[in-house]
């Protein structure tokens, strides 16, 4: 029956599934109540802890770090950073929007350094993403609220840099790198924190995030690369944007600006598309 699958569906369905546990993310940063450094400490020391054992999981050893995963490890703490701060600085949907232009940079990214030939299909789908994100940008920008979306760009950029890592080296377990990342994020965020305010109505929703959500879908987000491509990884998380945004409106009743709205809805057309394409394609 896994021969009638192909890498590449197979690489997709776990991406979707990552990107499935992994969009409450947002919501949960939020029902925290917590200031920006502060979250980056516990977050990233959860999400350290629990990356550290399901590491030790999969190669039955404590995991070892090498100048690769110590480099990627450096890359997801400063893209953990800014992704904190965007979600402070600017509304859920604006950060997630940006976000999407992840499978732009990965595409360009496995050009030039893994000389990876990209699927028409995939270069159209990323076109249409950019213009929709330039358009939240825009309005951003008019509004003198652009450093969220500088900071989400910051984000996206680390995020396409890792799942090139991770195409790059499809026999190394990246999953370390992760809890790296996390760590890092941790120890930069220490002197500007104040990790004795939390109370345990705030790290409820950060023990959740940093023990559960993040290690899981994380763990599904290292292993689609090895499948599917860095930018297909990419386009799959687009979904994010789109369920990221409902959750907080749900809890919160914060809805994103019109222009965003709109984009992030051309955003969601564009993928299902693109998805339909895929398949044929596979």
């Amino acid at each position: 029956m896994s021969e009638l699958v192909s890498p590449r569906s197979r690489g997709l369905v776990i991406a979707l599934a990552g990107v499935v546990v992994l969009s409450p993310d947002s919501l949960l940063v939020r029902l925290s109540g917590l200031e920006p450094w502060t979250i980056l400490f516990w977050r990233g020391l959860f999400f350290a802890a629990s990356m550290t054992i399901v590491a030790w999981a999969m190669d039955k050893r404590f995991p070892r770090l090498n100048k690769t995963l110590i480099a990627l490890g450096i890359i997801s703490g400063l893209g953990n950073i800014a992704f904190v701060f965007a979600l402070m600085t600017t509304t859920v949907a604006n950060t997630l929007v940006v976000l999407t232009t992840s499978p732009l940079l990965g595409a360009l990214l496995s050009a030039i350094f893994l000389k990876e030939a990209i699927q028409r299909s995939t270069w159209i789908a990323a076109v249409f993403v950019t213009l929709a994100v330039g358009a939240v940008a825009w309005s951003s920008y008019s509004v003198g609220n652009l450093w969220g979306d500088v900071f989400a760009m910051v984000s996206a950029f680390a995020m396409a840099t890792t799942f090139v890592f991770m195409r790059a080296k499809p026999e190394m377990n990246m999953v370390p790198a992760l809890g790296l990342g996390g760590l890092i994020g941790a120890v930069l965020s220490l002197p500007f924190a104040d990790p004795m305010v939390a109370t345990m109505v705030n790290l409820q929703w950060l023990l959740l995030l940093g023990l559960l959500v993040l290690p899981i879908a994380f763990t599904l987000l290292a292993i689609a690369p090895k499948y599917a491509t860095a930018p297909d990884v990419g386009l799959v998380m687009l979904l994010e944007a789109v369920l990221g945004p409902l959750w907080v409106y749900l809890v919160f009743g914060e809805l994103p600006p019109e222009v965003v709205f709109w984009s992030g809805g051309a955003i969601l057309i564009t993928l299902a598309i693109w998805t339909l394409t895929s398949v044929r394609e596979s």
